[in-house]
């Protein structure tokens, strides 16, 4: 027997027996994840979810928040005619910029003067000057109402200012007051009989 009749014996035994194909099972495993991989991906996830929301907050209130320059007239709404009262002006700025030049006039109708203005008392300016961002500038004038009883008189606040030379920029707010009745009532009666 030679080489070649071995090989051509083995190539016919292989070919008369079907190949075994051996099969292993897997061991049985529990496809959840362990505990500590639960606990952390839960916390993970409660911490990005809480990182949004304040985020989404943050946004929400910088957005809402006032930008600008605002001015605000606080007084009594019903004032008795001869009686000094005080009227209060705040400008704000909320600008992202420091405002140059500040002044605030107050103009007033016929029936209200400021008290002890000498030159024109219908109109009143007092200079600010800078007013930083955030900053807040607070005046407070005397008035006296000299209008009819029963009148509505409108007070308005102007605030003008510089953002940078040759930009100048106004903004307004008013409110309104109600004339009462005098302070003093005086009286003549013309007696009935001359002596």
């Amino acid at each position: 027997m030679t080489l070649r009749d071995l090989e051509k014996r083995i190539e016919a035994f292989q070919k008369q027996r079907p190949r075994r194909t051996v099969l292993r099972r897997r061991k049985k495993t529990n496809d959840t994840p362990p505990d500590w991989l639960k606990k952390t991906l839960l916390i993970g996830t409660g911490v990005g979810l809480g990182i949004i929301a304040l985020g989404a907050l943050f946004i929400f209130i910088y957005m809402s928040a006032p930008r600008g320059v605002s001015v605000d007239v606080y007084t009594e709404k019903n004032v008795t005619r001869g009686v000094p009262f005080e009227v209060s002006v705040s400008v704000t700025n909320n600008a992202n910029m420091t405002l140059q030049d500040g002044s605030i006039t107050l103009n007033l109708p016929a029936g209200l003067v400021a008290a002890g203005q000498s030159t024109d008392p219908s109109i009143v300016t007092d200079k600010i000057g800078e007013l930083k961002t955030g900053a807040l500038s607070k005046k407070t004038y005397m008035l006296v109402p000299v209008g009819t009883e029963g009148s509505t008189e409108k007070i308005t606040a102007v605030f003008s200012y510089e953002t940078k030379p040759g930009s100048r920029f106004e903004t307004d707010n008013d409110m309104s007051v109600t004339i009462g009745g005098s302070a003093i009532a005086l009286s003549l009666k013309q007696p009935d009989q001359v002596l």
